[in-house]
C-alpha cells in the first residue's frame, strides 16, 4: 500500500533538530557557559544553510503527526537512514578539542 502522506516535513524537522543538537554539542562540550547562547545566535545569524534547515524544521511541523501515522516500513527506514548518517557528525563533535 502507497502512502498518501509522505515524510517531507516528518524529515525536515529531523534534519533542523539533528542540526540544533550538533551545534549544542559543539557549543557545550566544554560545559555550559553564557557565550553558547551569543554563539548559537551567531550560528544562527551567520550560517545560511543551519538556519534555513531550523526553520524548514519548524515552517509545517503540524504536518509530523499525520505523516508519522502513515509511515510505512520503506518510510520509517529512510528516516533511520537519514539519523545514522548524522551519526559520524557527532563522533567528530565529540572528538573535537573544546
Amino acid at each position: 500500500m502507497e502512502s498518501k502522506v509522505g515524510i517531507k516535513e516528518t524529515k525536515e524537522a529531523l534534519s533542523g533538530i539533528l542540526e540544533l543538537s550538533l551545534a549544542l554539542t559543539e557549543l557545550l562540550k566544554d560545559g555550559a557557559q553564557v557565550t553558547d547562547l551569543s554563539g548559537l545566535f551567531l550560528k544562527f545569524q551567520t550560517d545560511a544553510n543551519f538556519k534555513a534547515k531550523l526553520q524548514a524544521a519548524v515552517d509545517k511541523a503540524s504536518s509530523v503527526p499525520a505523516e508519522m501515522k502513515d509511515l510505512d516500513m520503506k518510510e520509517g527506514i529512510e528516516i533511520a537512514t537519514d539519523v545514522l548518517l548524522f551519526v559520524p557528525k557527532f563522533v567528530d563533535a565529540f572528538s573535537k578539542k573544546a
